[in-house]
């Protein structure tokens, strides 16, 4: 061969034992050159070639202990050129030759039973999770509420299943951290729980909820639309005040729950009147029935009468300018102030006549009689007068 006989350079793959009993040295060249190879120029080293191997890329996942042990793995080309050439070329016989021979270096490859992977933690005998590495004898997945922590001692790096801290949680197996808690949630212990009934949380990472308010009778809730009808359920995780009010048949005053009366309805916190009934603005729970026509009353939030009518009066009569004609109070006319003008001078009238009447009459107790049914007449009459009014306010 001219390689052999003229003792000249060559190329050649590695590792390989064709020529290894020559003891080739091997010749660097500069970094490739594109460029200077487009000219002709070759001085430099060839472009080379791609060398790919082929790896499951969940190996680690699916077998960590084989992962581990190709990590340790530790030869050169020239040590696996002289392993090939003591074996005369045979790989079988060349692996198996080496591990005989070379027992205390591939041992340090193996990894730990107790190197744990990142998702893993120490566990014992039993599959308990343990912190320390001389209690441990494997690793075990880590479950929900935990995560693989790095730990350090006299043998390496290896991980522990460490529970997460309080205000923060992990609901998968095998994470290597922890998150905050969500708005509305909290964790004291162990896992991640909603803020119960009548309770909320407005941070990330809470150890716990705050209560709405004293006293069992707040809730926290939601108006939601179903079936194109909007009603108010009740819902736990609250992450804001905003969601707090009081059960149903309770309504909120002053940042107080107070029972609903007669007349009233409470959903939402929220104190809604029945038709027929009326209560002002700043005293909600003290509620009118309405006297007469339950139309002047509609119902509804306090503090509404129906159309024309005073809302500062607890039988919500007609304001001023105004009389009753129904639920509904309307202007006065014309003719309105013409009839009261008539009445008036026809009752007038009246009352002068009887007057003379009681002058030209004797003194007799008849007479004192008839002076007293007189002066009561007068008083029904402007009593009357008041009564039919256009400026009523009682209608």
């Amino acid at each position: 061969m001219v390689v052999v006989d003229c003792n000249a350079t060559h190329c050649r793959w590695r590792p390989d034992v064709t020529f290894l009993h020559l003891d080739p040295e091997q010749v660097i060249f500069p970094r490739h050159d594109a460029d200077a190879w487009a000219k002709g120029d070759k001085r430099t080293a060839s472009e080379g070639s791609h060398i790919g191997k082929l790896v499951n890329i969940n190996l680690e996942g699916m077998a960590s202990r084989v992962h581990a042990f190709l990590k340790n793995m530790q030869l050169t080309l020239l040590e696996i050129e002289t392993i090939l050439a003591v074996a005369n070329g045979s790989i079988q016989e060349a692996a198996c030759h080496w591990i005989t021979s070379n027992k205390e270096k591939w041992e340090k490859w193996i990894p730990l039973k107790t190197a744990c992977r990142p998702s893993d933690g120490l566990v014992d005998r039993r599959f308990n999770f343990v912190s320390t590495r001389q209690a441990a004898v494997d690793c075990g997945l880590c479950l929900p509420g935990h995560f693989s922590e790095i730990l350090v001692d006299h043998l390496g790096q290896t991980r522990r299943c460490s529970q997460c801290s309080a205000g923060r949680s992990q609901r998968l197996s095998g994470a290597t951290s922890c998150v905050d808690c969500a708005a509305g949630r909290f964790t004291a212990e162990l896992g991640q729980s909603a803020c119960p009934l009548g309770s909320y949380s407005t941070s990330r990472g809470s150890e716990g909820c705050e209560r709405c308010g004293r006293g069992p009778k707040w809730t926290t809730n939601r108006l939601v639309k179903v079936e194109q009808e909007q009603r108010w359920i009740e819902v736990e995780g609250a992450a804001s005040a905003m969601d707090c009010s009081c059960v149903a048949g309770w309504y909120l005053e002053h940042s107080t729950c107070k029972v609903c009366g007669v007349g009233t309805k409470c959903l939402g916190g929220e104190l809604q009147l029945l038709p027929g009934y009326y209560s002002k603005k700043k005293s909600p729970g003290h509620v009118f029935q309405c006297f007469g026509s339950k139309g002047r009353c509609p119902g509804g939030s306090p503090g509404i009468c129906a159309a024309g009518r005073d809302t500062q009066s607890v039988d919500c009569g007609c304001l001023p300018g105004l009389r009753s004609k129904g639920s509904v109070c309307h202007p006065c006319h014309e003719g309105d102030y013409f009839i009261l003008s008539f009445l008036c001078c026809l009752l007038l009238g009246c009352s002068g006549l009887l007057h003379v009447a009681s002058l030209t009459a004797s003194q007799s107790k008849q007479q004192s009689s008839l002076i007293n049914a007189i002066v009561c007449l007068n008083q029904m009459v402007t009593c009357k007068n008041s009564k039919i009014s256009c400026f009523e306010t009682s209608n």
